[in-house]
């Protein structure tokens, strides 16, 4: 009994094939089964045919060897029809993994002959690109086998090395399948089935190296989508590019920008106007060694140099954290500059200049009156309006007050919309009183005292001629009066940074006293009850009283009266006070009769009680 190799199961040794599963038996193969004459001489060998009979790596992972020289010429034997043909050339390992052929075996006949059969390919595993296995080679001098008709062209294929080649879905042909001996009668009596391919094992494809070229494009597949280096790197650089804007713009917003404009400050110098919403409290902002702190995201640096009219490049340096300086680069427009300059002052009348810089051919209206502008430097063109403010500065005050001025103004751009504001003057002026002789005075002789008192670093002058002054700041000057009538002179007062006081005295030059008492009375108020309210509607009006001396105070070049009013009291005493601007000498009860002008109420002697105040021109003694 003999195992059968595929299924195990016994059987009997003179059995051909397996019982159970019919598998051809090891001993079937060149053994003479019982009953059989014995077996065919075997055939001579064939000479080994002169084309390549093996496949090497090529492009396609097919190669041929090379040809060998040939054998010696002998006389080949007539073919034996019953003996099996010589197993081709064995395939040797390809890059496309092709499987060799099955060799052709001998199976027993009715004739006790054995058969070769067919050559059946042992069956492609697993390849790149899937080629089939070819047939049986066909020696040289055997014939080639059959071809078929092509179906769709009725022609033979054409002829390989192998046999006939048929078209596949990659484009390369694989070997035709026909019969070995063609034409002649194969018995029919039951022949034993085939044995079956035995299945080849498979090795497992080497993994890809990681840094291997890719492979080169075949025939009829697609190739695989590559993207030039050149695309790469740019794509790449792009998507860098892209990256670092967006961090970057987080940054600059996160850190925030700073925007600036020229703006002026209380005292109308220039200034930049910083505001950053990066920009901590405390963050410092330094430009020309100046220096200024961010406070609710807002800082006013002063400018060492007022900008030109135009663009403006300006470098700060930023100090978001301390010791971590760093430059920022603003651009700063000035379409136009219209400031206050309150050198004028100086001048006489004193006047606040308004100047103005901007375009070309632009159009400036201020406080209401059109200003020409004329060709000025780096290209601005410039014009300047000066505005009298005497009667803002004048009136005597024993104390510093301050000019407070908005002059508007307007600017039309060539090729612009106009834009209006108002440009601010805010100055202090000198203090200035003039006691002697006050606001006016009446004279019948060639001499006056001019006396008073101003801040004592202030200087004093009338019509443009200093007087001296002390270091108190009083001062008192002999003035004359060459000819008679009415004169005004300005008494001026000049301090450093601070605007001028001025006082007005009108002084009149007469013939006589009391021929000038005589007009008077003619022409003011005399009664009491005209001047007991001393209300504002009072105010200025000229008087002629009589009355009686309660008490005088001479000081220094001034006179100071308590008067009881005779003239239309009606219920004693009719007090007034009465100030006059030279230095008189009366006793108490003394008559005399005073000329003037109402400057308003004062606190009389009573608690809570007011009287009226007089200025006095002239006081003459006596009754009339």
């Amino acid at each position: 009994m003999r195992p059968c190799l595929k299924c195990g199961a016994s059987a009997p040794d003179a059995a051909v094939v397996c019982p159970a599963c019919g598998a051809l038996l090891p001993t079937a193969i060149g053994q003479t089964p019982p009953g059989h004459p014995g077996p065919s001489p075997a055939p001579a060998p064939l000479p080994k045919p002169a084309g390549p009979a093996a496949f090497r790596g090529t492009m396609l992972g097919m190669g041929f060897d090379p040809p060998e020289a040939p054998l010696p010429a002998a006389p080949a034997p007539a073919p034996d029809p019953a003996a099996a043909p010589a197993a081709p050339a064995a395939f040797k390992g390809t890059m496309i993994g092709m499987a060799p052929p099955v060799p052709p075996q001998a199976l027993p006949t009715e004739s006790g002959v054995a058969a070769p059969t067919p050559a059946r390919p042992l069956g492609l595993h697993g390849t790149m690109i899937g080629i089939a296995a070819p047939d049986a080679f066909v020696p040289p001098g055997q014939g080639t086998p059959a071809a078929a008709p092509s179906p769709s062209t009725g022609s033979e294929p054409p002829m390989g090395p192998m046999g006939p080649m048929k078209r596949t879905m990659m484009g390369i042909a694989r070997p035709g399948i026909a019969p070995i001996h063609p034409g002649v009668e194969k018995p029919r009596s039951n022949p034993p089935e085939p044995a079956p391919a035995f299945d080849w094992p498979v090795p497992a494809p080497p993994p890809a190296a990681l840094d291997a070229p890719p492979a080169e494009s075949v025939a009829g597949v697609p190739r695989p989508f590559r993207i030039p280096a050149l695309a790469a790197v740019s794509i790449v650089g792009a998507a860098a590019l892209f990256t670092a804007a967006i961090v970057a713009l987080l940054l600059y917003r996160s850190r925030g920008t700073i925007a600036a404009q020229v703006a002026a400050d209380a005292e109308g110098r220039e200034t930049l106007a910083l505001t950053c919403a990066g920009c901590p409290d405390g963050s410092k902002v330094r430009l020309s060694g100046r220096e200024a702190k961010f406070a609710g995201t807002h800082a006013s640096l002063s400018l060492a140099q007022p900008l030109r009219v135009g663009d403006n490049n300006v470098t700060v340096e930023l100090e978001r954290r301390p010791g971590r300086p760093e430059p920022v680069e603003l651009n700063v427009p000035v379409d136009f500059r219209v400031r206050a300059d309150t050198a004028s002052l100086a001048q006489a009348p004193p006047r606040v200049t308004v100047r103005v810089e901007a375009a070309p051919h632009s159009g400036v209206v201020v406080d209401g009156k059109p200003l020409a502008l004329s060709p000025g430097p780096a290209g601005a063109a410039v014009g300047a309006a000066e505005l009298d403010v005497s009667r803002q500065l004048s009136g005597m005050s024993p104390v510093l007050t301050t000019l407070e001025r908005e002059i508007p103004y307007v600017v039309t751009p060539p090729d612009g919309s106009p834009t209006s504001g108002q440009v601010k003057v805010r100055v202090g002026v000198t203090p200035l009183v003039v006691q002697a002789p006050g606001s006016s005075i009446v004279i019948e002789t060639a001499t006056f005292v001019l006396a008073g008192h101003t801040a004592k670093d202030a200087s004093v002058s009338v019509e443009g001629r200093p007087i001296t002054v002390d270091g108190s700041g009083a001062f008192a000057q002999m003035m004359s009066v060459s000819a008679l009538g009415e004169t005004t002179v300005t008494v001026r007062a000049d301090a450093k940074d601070q605007a001028p006081r001025l006082v007005p005295v009108k002084v009149r030059r007469v013939q006589s006293l009391g021929a000038e008492a005589a007009a008077i009375r003619t022409r003011a108020a005399s009664a009491y009850a005209a001047i007991e309210k001393a209300s504002d509607a009072e105010r200025g009006l000229a008087v002629a009283l009589d009355g009686t001396v309660v008490e005088s105070r001479a000081e220094a070049f001034t006179t100071v009266l308590l008067l009881d009013v005779k003239n239309g009291c009606t219920s004693p005493p009719c007090l007034t006070r009465v100030a006059v601007g030279e230095k008189l000498s009366l006793k108490e009860g003394s008559n005399v009769s005073v000329f003037g002008a109402v400057t308003g109420n004062v606190s009389g002697p009573r608690a809570g009680s007011r009287i009226p105040a007089i200025a006095a021109d002239f006081v003459l003694k006596g009754r009339p």
